[in-house]
């Protein structure tokens, strides 16, 4: 007979999954996510952070960012869920000092092994809750879409106390009917496929933004940016 397991997991398909990580820290859902290729592979085994750090839309949102970076000054950045450090490699070279920051030690212990120098670095910090190195600005790309609503919020202060200037992006989905911040169990999934998406914008995070830009990669999805900037 089907176990009442598997008919859940045929039914609603990705349910047992999602809750596997109910109970797993964040460093300990991405480092399983990385150490299983859940986002998919690199030859010889490299970690690998998804289709948003490669192709097209990962050229369109460094042809947003890295202007705005220029623009603003910007001399010392702090990348904040930098998983492969594809994003990065592009951003590090539009300023003086960058710092990837992950809360998975395997994504920080590769990247530290194979791209650092004297003005590139990588620390392991759990954002949520740890403190974070100081820069003149701070990106998030798609990091807060993997993490429960309050999560959201504790990242978000901690970020927002830390730096003047924040770019934060994340994937939204384009229906009118769609309903932002749905709330999940973190891990490698997003609201996304439940026709949702993180809007910081919106309650219950309620954070003034100003748009810097949308990126649409499919009929009905696309990825927003907005700079928060202190007083």
């Amino acid at each position: 007979m089907e176990s009442v397991a598997l008919v859940v997991n045929r039914v609603f398909p990705g349910v047992l999954w999602r809750n596997h990580y109910r109970n797993m820290s964040l460093s300990e859902t991405f480092d399983h996510v990385y150490a299983r290729g859940l986002w998919g592979r690199e030859p010889g085994g490299h970690i690998h952070s998804g289709i948003g750090s490669r192709g097209e839309l990962f050229d369109r949102y460094c042809e947003l960012v890295v202007p705005e970076l220029q623009r603003r000054s910007i001399r010392s950045l702090v990348d904040i869920g930098c998983g492969d450090f594809k994003v990065g490699a592009v951003l590090s070279k539009a300023v003086d000092d960058y710092t990837g920051v992950d809360v998975s030690e395997l994504a920080v212990t590769a990247n530290q092994a194979l791209h650092a120098s004297p003005h590139c670095r990588f620390v392991r910090a759990d954002a949520t809750r740890e403190p974070l190195p100081h820069a003149d600005a701070a990106v998030l790309k798609q990091v807060l879409q993997h993490l429960g609503n309050a999560q959201i919020e504790s990242v978000l202060g901690n970020v927002l106390s830390t730096y003047r200037t924040v770019f934060i992006t994340e994937d939204l989905h384009a229906d009118s009917d769609s309903l932002p911040n749905r709330d999940m169990i973190h891990g490698p999934h997003t609201r996304v496929t439940h026709r949702s998406g993180v809007r910081i914008d919106l309650p219950p995070f309620n954070i003034p933004v100003t748009l810097l830009g949308d990126i649409p990669y499919s009929t009905n999805q696309f990825i927003r940016t907005w700079v928060v900037e202190r007083q």
